[in-house]
């Protein structure tokens, strides 16, 4: 199983939508081809609208956007993966989750791969690659 990390945090709504609709479609493929995935951003991402709610009706500060809330569930997944694959988005170098999930991935020694999606021909065979070596 492949540990799939993207960027989500951002102040606008929208490019979080975005960022959930492009790595949700990158986890749908790898599925569809028979590769076990987790992204934390396909699980959580329907959660943070409830988890807001919620945290505002208990009188909770909660950021269920930032990576912090999540880290541990984060850590916990990525030790039952094969590899840690970043999409390599917008926004990605700059994510304070997606530095600590290669922090944390190179010291459980998880093989780490990027994938940039963005150079279309040269990227598809990239994700066939990717998909025959953790198929």
């Amino acid at each position: 199983m492949i540990y799939l990390a993207s960027p989500y945090s951002h102040a606008d709504p929208e490019i979080r939508e975005a960022r959930f609709e492009w790595v949700t479609s990158i986890a749908a493929r790898f599925q569809f081809e028979g590769v076990l995935c987790y992204s934390p951003i396909v699980a959580s991402h329907p959660l943070v609208a409830d988890l807001s709610v919620m945290a505002t009706n208990a009188g909770t500060p909660m950021d269920p956007v930032g990576f912090q809330f999540w880290k541990a569930n984060n850590e916990w997944h990525i030790t039952r993966c094969n590899a840690l694959v970043v999409v390599m988005m917008e926004g990605w170098e700059d994510s304070k989750g997606i530095q600590a999930e290669l922090v944390f991935a190179a010291k459980q020694h998880k093989p780490i791969e990027y994938l940039d999606l963005q150079s279309s021909a040269v990227e598809a065979r990239r994700l066939s690659t990717l998909i025959q070596k953790y198929k």
